[in-house]
């Protein structure tokens, strides 16, 4: 069984691990009672999973239960990986701006058009 790893707090911070099966059972039992599947839905933020390498269930878990497509193509930290994830079921521009202050760079999204 794959393993997430995410972490909290910021950097020097022990990891935790869990399933992905935990990630898709805990975000269907915390958002259901919360997500109106006829509005705009957006997820974003460090997911702590790099889709930068072969990775097909966070994108069929968004893209299944919630309708979202990925749109964060560039790398969004300074190692090379894309961590920074947005997810959104609406059209918007989308992209990555550089951060001094950290190793992972600010993502945007903004509804209207592309």
């Amino acid at each position: 069984m794959r393993r997430l790893h995410g972490r909290g707090g910021g950097r020097g911070t022990r990891r935790k691990s869990c399933s992905f099966g935990l990630l898709e059972k805990t975000m269907k039992k915390q958002l259901s009672n919360y997500i109106d599947m006829s509005k705009e839905i957006i997820f974003m933020g460090d997911f702590n999973i790099d889709i930068s390498k072969p990775q097909n269930s966070l994108y069929q878990l968004m893209k299944k239960e919630y309708q979202c497509t990925q749109l964060i193509h560039d790398m969004t930290t300074d190692y090379g990986s894309i961590l920074d994830l947005i997810f959104a079921n609406c059209s918007g521009c989308s992209g990555t701006i550089e951060a001094y202050w950290s190793d992972h760079k600010i993502v945007y999204f903004s509804l209207g058009k592309e």
